[in-house]
């Protein structure tokens, strides 16, 4: 139910905490607790899942359960990955596989793997991703555990394509895109067109991209995750720049960039902000570019991908090209000291002024 109906799971969880609170029952009021931490977590309210997991994990610490205590381990390293705690959150994920080496858990040390190859992701430790997916995938085939498989397609594709290595990449999406049909996980199917994408944009097959992340769009307005959402949001912003069509592109990025600020969330600012600095450049506001693109590297999705590096960073330059050393030195020196959210937010503020209404497309070199 947490792949179809979010709405619906976060009901129940809710009339079941209720229902354990009254019973005084602190095993089922924990799972219950872990239960709404995930479709918090799902729905965009980072701070709700997180305080749900950590209560939900000091009630299984107490009563002294591995299993449940590494169930909330998971979950709330999950909430720190999305508010940008990544240590703090590769941390939680890295106890967990202590427990259950204690239990000698097969099962439970691979899952706990392929969550630290999540944790690399966000840190973009894109190679140490696809080492330890050539461990523990062929286990969990072995296994016959398709979700996580699924999961762990999902990671090691988008890995290959951030390290640019779009036919592996891409195998990995055709593989993935059956799996999730089959078991009905349209979240991690999502991760299949966002690679595919990628390889589209980095071979300028923009119309192709396009085509990908309108399909994801859809699917996370379906599911309702509003920072996938945004994400697949921002990446289609960027096929759009790619192919010229800068109204679009204006559209589009104020709403990924609306839902980042608001939620703040790093992972949907991560496939975003480098796509403002792209358009601050195609804009003619080049120093502004420079600047901005150097504040998203803020982010390690960005700064550690060699297919951003490629798709964007290199055209800012080339845009760019006529700015002397100098000034670009000095934008880059600014990009450094600048706060990420603070930044994001000034600009969203900036694309305010005209009509009461905000909206990249009254961006120009004048405004900014």
């Amino acid at each position: 139910i947490y792949h179809t109906d979010l709405q619906a799971a976060n009901r129940w969880h809710r009339e079941s905490l209720e229902l354990y609170r009254s019973l005084e029952e602190n095993w089922g009021t924990a799972n219950a607790l872990a239960g709404l931490g995930e479709t918090a977590l799902q729905n965009g309210r980072f701070s709700d899942s997180i305080a749900c997991y950590e209560e939900s994990l000091s009630l299984y610490r107490a009563l002294g359960d591995p299993r449940g205590i590494a169930r909330a381990l998971t979950g709330l390293g999950g909430g720190l990955f999305r508010v940008g705690r990544l240590r703090d959150g590769e941390k939680r994920i890295r106890e967990t596989i202590g427990l259950f080496e204690a239990l000698d858990d097969r099962v439970g040390i691979t899952t706990s793997q392929l969550n630290l190859a999540r944790a690399f992701l966000w840190q973009g430790r894109y190679a140490e991703v696809t080492k330890l997916f050539e461990v523990c995938y062929p286990i969990l085939k072995d296994l016959g555990l398709q979700y996580d498989q699924a999961y762990f397609l999902c990671i090691s594709t988008l890995a290959n394509s951030h390290l640019k290595m779009y036919e592996k990449a891409n195998l990995q999406a055709e593989e993935l895109m059956p799996l999730c049909r089959e078991i009905e996980y349209p979240r991690i199917l999502n991760a299949a067109f966002t690679s595919l994408g990628m390889a589209a944009l980095a071979l300028n097959e923009y119309s192709q991209a396009r085509d990908y992340y309108q399909i994801g769009v859809d699917t996370m307005r379906e599911v309702g995750q509003p920072d996938e959402q945004a994400a697949m949001t921002g990446l289609l912003s960027g096929a759009y720049l790619k192919s010229g069509d800068l109204q679009l592109a204006s559209q589009t990025l104020y709403e990924a960039l609306q839902v980042s600020v608001d939620l703040k969330a790093v992972w949907a600012a991560s496939w975003t902000l480098p796509w403002v600095a792209l358009f601050l450049a195609e804009s003619g506001v080049f120093e502004r570019a420079v600047e901005f693109y150097v504040v998203a590297t803020n982010l390690p999705i960005v700064a550690n991908s060699r297919w951003f590096a490629r798709v964007v960073s290199e055209d800012i330059m080339t845009a760019a090209a006529h700015l002397s050393e100098e000034v670009v030195t000095a934008a880059e020196q600014r990009g450094r000291k600048q706060d990420l959210w603070q930044t994001a937010a000034e600009l969203l503020e900036e694309l305010s002024v005209e009509a009461g209404r905000t909206d990249l497309k009254s961006l120009t070199p004048a405004t900014l």
